[in-house]
């Protein structure tokens, strides 16, 4: 079939190898081969098919180097190899392809450098290298590439600094570098254009303060800073993003008060400042009415829950343990019906569990562990069926633990440190069994018969010592 120009076998169950005559095909312009069971090497005849814009192998199970003949494919627009099993490095002749728009080679084997002649490209819009095994510096070449829209390196073994003029002659906007050995400061230029809204540097070495220039790009959508050596106080420009949905700066140095500052992030819904040395008090409010998760737990903040939680009517995750928190947990917090995960542990809480707390529907785990709660534990928390995954260890709680789903079969550990009984003796809590009232009368019983008896016989002879002196004031009477 000479004269064939699309050829599309994508999305079904081939195997074995891609013939090697496939390069008599001369009139090819696109190849989809892509999501089969194919196996074996690219075969290098596909270098001969001179008229190709588009070549898709994508997830199948090829092995072996690119080859190097596909250097020869000048028409070349769109290269995607992601999903197989190739290994070596990329051969310097793709960066012959003048033409390519998109290169997407992730989720290989792939190893070396990544070659400074990246900057031949310079119509490439898309360069995704991630999941492979790329060692070295990012090349400096790709702050250079004027069309350059995402870039996604993560997961390699890069090391080195962001190229410092990454961003200033683009329109850059996915920059994803996540999971590899890069430290430095994130650069100026970074969202020069306006346009950046994703940006992925978690899992590395980055350190410094977050750049003001970042804190002024209000295309940000999605930031995930966490894991990395940034230092310094929170830029309180930060926290009004109007875009910004998902924001992670936990695991890091940051420190400093949040709450001197005015929150306003309409579109935030997962806020993640764990693993940090931030103090004060937690702010009232985040200005979103949208927020999901919320994770504050590993600092130093202190005061009280802020009442203002009530208003967040989507809060599904609210983890704020290890902290300096005092105070009760308040009522309002209930209001949040559409929390799963409430960790409130190893901080300086006190005062009893709201029973409105046994009425959450779709609670699912419950940290109340090292705190200073007191009291009996709410005999209807746990009656939900949602509610699997309870700690109430080392507080002042007394009493016995519900009859509950959630309590049924609990593990000592998660009521360690209490003065709890079992009334079902259930080993498996480590609780002693609660004692029977009717059939061993405890020493309050014992005391109550004791009062009662010293109030009968103090009755009794205050009544013998009445009569006596009415008969003795008679006799008076008659002398």
């Amino acid at each position: 079939m000479t004269a064939l120009e699309y050829l599309t076998l994508a999305s079904n169950q081939l195997v074995d190898k891609i013939p090697e005559e496939i390069g008599a095909m001369k009139s090819l312009k696109w190849i989809y081969l892509g999501y089969n069971n194919l196996s074996g090497e690219i075969p290098s005849s596909i270098g001969e098919l001179l008229s190709l814009n588009h070549l898709d192998l994508v997830y199948n199970n090829l092995t072996g180097p690119i080859p190097h003949s596909l250097g020869h494919l000048t028409e070349l627009q769109y290269l995607f190899l992601y999903q197989n099993k190739l290994s070596g490095p990329i051969p310097g002749s793709i960066f012959e392809l003048k033409k390519l728009i998109s290169l997407d080679l992730s989720d290989n084997s792939l190893s070396g450098e990544v070659s400074e002649r990246v900057v031949q490209l310079q119509r490439l819009e898309i360069l995704h290298l991630f999941s492979n095994k790329f060692t070295g510096n990012i090349p400096k070449g790709v702050a250079s590439l004027p069309r350059l829209q995402v870039l996604q390196l993560w997961s390699n073994g890069l090391t080195g600094e962001i190229p410092e003029e990454l961003g200033r002659h683009s329109n850059l906007t996915v920059l994803d570098l996540s999971t590899n050995n890069l430290s430095g400061k994130i650069p100026d230029s970074i969202c020069y254009s306006g346009s950046l809204f994703k940006l992925i540097l978690f899992s590395n070495s980055f350190e410094g303060e977050i750049p003001k220039s970042l804190t002024s790009c209000r295309s940000l959508r999605r930031v995930r800073l966490q894991t990395n050596k940034f230092s310094g106080n929170l830029p309180s420009e930060l926290s009004t993003l109007p875009r910004v949905y998902f924001l992670d700066i936990s695991g890091n140095q940051l420190s400093g008060r949040i709450d001197d500052r005015k929150w306003d992030m309409p579109s935030l819904q997962m806020l993640s400042l764990a693993n940090n040395n931030f103090s004060g008090e937690i702010p009232n409010t985040f200005g979103t009415q949208k927020l999901e998760d919320l994770d504050l737990s590993h600092n130093q903040f202190s005061g009280s829950i802020p009442l203002g939680f009530k208003s967040l009517s989507e809060l599904v995750e609210l983890k704020l343990r290890n902290n300096k928190l005092f105070g009760d947990i308040p009522e309002e917090i209930c209001s949040c019906k559409k929390l799963v995960s409430l960790d409130l542990s190893q901080n300086q809480l006190s005062g009893e569990i709201p029973v409105k707390l046994s009425e959450m529907p779709v609670l699912g785990l419950l940290d109340l562990s090292e705190n200073q709660y007191s009291g009996q534990i709410p005999q209807n928390l746990g009656s939900v069926e949602s509610l699997v995954q309870v700690n109430i260890s080392h507080n002042h709680f007394h009493g016995s633990l519900p009859s509950t789903g959630a309590f049924l079969a609990i593990n000592a550990s998660a009521v360690i440190g209490n003065n709890l009984c079992d009334r079902d003796g259930d080993a498996s809590s480590g609780l002693p069994p609660c004692k029977n009232n009717n059939q061993n009368p405890t020493w309050l019983f014992i005391m109550l018969c004791f009062l009662l008896a010293l109030v009968a016989f103090a009755a009794a002879s205050f009544l013998v010592f009445y009569v006596r002196r009415r008969k003795n004031f008679s006799e008076v009477r008659r002398v």
